[in-house]
C-alpha cells in the first residue's frame, strides 16, 4: 500500500492550455516518480496538472473552473483519509500559495513535505489575473487579508 502522496496544485493555466507553472509542477512530478521507482507514490493534482504528467494520477480535482484552495485541500483530504495516508510531498508555487497550501494541510493533520521546485514561472495569459505575476499575487493576497477569504 502506498503510504505517502504527491499532492500538486495547479497555478495559472486554462481549458486550452496547462500554463507554464503547471508544465514546470508536471516536470516535477515526473522526475518524483521516475527517480523513486521502487517506491510508488499516490499522486493527487488539481486539474491542468494531469496533463503534463507521464502516468495518470491517482486523484484529478477540478475540471478547469476556477476553484479555491480550501476547496481543493477539502478534495484532496477526502481522498488521502480513504487511503490511509497522512504523509504528503507538497508542490505548490512557491510565491505566497505554497504557505497557504502548506497551512491548510496542516491543519488537516497531514505531515507535509516540500518539494524543493526552484524557479517557477507565473501565467502571464491566464485570465486569473492573480497569477500573472508576483506583484499581482501579492495584491491578491492582501486583499485576501484585508476583506477575507472568498471560497468559491
Amino acid at each position: 500500500m502506498k503510504r505517502e502522496a504527491i499532492v500538486a496544485y495547479s497555478f495559472g493555466g486554462s481549458v486550452d492550455r496547462p500554463g507554464p507553472s503547471n508544465i514546470a509542477f508536471g516536470n516535477i512530478i515526473n522526475r518524483l516518480v521516475d527517480e523513486t521507482q521502487s517506491q510508488k507514490y499516490t499522486v493527487v493534482v488539481q486539474d491542468f496538472i494531469q496533463f503534463c504528467v507521464n502516468e495518470k494520477p491517482d486523484l484529478v480535482v477540478g475540471d478547469g473552473e476556477y476553484i479555491s484552495t480550501q476547496r481543493i485541500t477539502s478534495e484532496f483530504e477526502i481522498f488521502l483519509e480513504e487511503e490511509g495516508i497522512s504523509n504528503v510531498l507538497l508542490i505548490a508555487h512557491p510565491f505566497l500559495h505554497f504557505v497557504q497550501c502548506k497551512r491548510l494541510l496542516e491543519k488537516r493533520g497531514f505531515a507535509v513535505q516540500r518539494v524543493k521546485t526552484g524557479w517557477i514561472p507565473f501565467d502571464p495569459d491566464c485570465e486569473n489575473w492573480w497569477v500573472r505575476g508576483p506583484l499581482h499575487l501579492l495584491l491578491y493576497a492582501l486583499l485576501q487579508i484585508a476583506f477575507g477569504r472568498q471560497d468559491r
